[in-house]
């Protein structure tokens, strides 16, 4: 497979030309996508593509690898370049691929030739709006209900949820915050995927927790689904899988 470069691109289509306008520094800004003690931080360029090798190789990666090759993988910061990312895509023809934290067997977050809007960036638990006041059953039948609620960006693990319900929601307030066996997996991929764990049993799905859902949808448009706003995109998107927006 061949891609063009950000170089080539900007002579070829309009993406390139679109990117140059939207993210004139998205060449020459390098963003932190990995930090640890042994190798320290792993810096990539914020619009990252193949001419870049081995760091468009780690921008690519999911959590099991990737054999896919897409386009360009772009790191969002902000709402308004999701908006302005969107545009440049269908400006120049290409389809999106939303990632979360990328947590996926066949790597369907980073496609063949398309765009990649990396949402890694888009967590920031210094910034969670909680909500003590919450009363609301979940499984009514089984005695549980919500005591409160997190909203958080579309970049965070469940580990980084767990560990907001802990500082947020003391001991002596029961709050419970529901993980799969794996605290890497992203939080959008694992609610609007169904999200079982092993405390499903006993508080339901993560899907039955969700309240509410903002996203962009593929025409730039913010919305928001919850039981009174968008009820049936709400509806969707508790289980029926991502790909409806960003």
């Amino acid at each position: 497979m061949c891609i063009p470069t950000m170089a080539e691109r900007s002579v070829i289509d309009l993406l390139g030309q679109c990117l140059l306008k939207k993210f004139p520094n998205g060449r020459n800004t390098t963003v932190t996508i990995m930090s640890s003690p042994s190798q320290g931080d792993v810096k990539v360029y914020k619009i990252t593509d193949p001419s870049d090798g081995d760091d468009y190789n780690a921008a690519k990666t999911s959590t099991f690898g990737s054999s896919r090759y897409p386009s360009l993988i772009i790191y969002i910061e902000n709402e308004q370049e999701v908006k302005d990312a969107i545009a440049c895509a269908m400006s120049g023809g290409y389809n999106i691929s939303p990632k979360g934290r990328g947590h996926h067997y066949q790597g369907l977050s980073n496609n063949d030739g398309q765009i990649v809007l990396d949402m890694s960036l888009m967590c920031h638990p210094d910034e969670f709006e909680i909500e003590h006041e919450v009363d609301d059953w979940i499984l009514k039948d089984r005695g549980q209900k919500r005591i409160g609620s997190i909203k958080a960006g579309a970049g965070c693990t469940n580990a980084i949820m767990l560990a907001g319900t802990y500082y947020n929601f003391p001991d002596d307030e029961g709050g419970l915050y529901l993980i799969g066996q794996c605290p890497s997996v992203g939080i959008v991929g694992f609610s609007t995927g169904g999200g079982s764990g092993d405390m499903t049993p006993y508080i339901g799905w993560a899907a039955d927790a969700v309240l509410e859902f903002e996203m962009i949808d593929y025409n730039g448009n913010e919305l928001v689904a919850n039981e009174d706003e968008n009820p049936d995109l709400y509806w969707a998107l508790r289980g029926g899988g991502s790909g409806l927006g960003v």
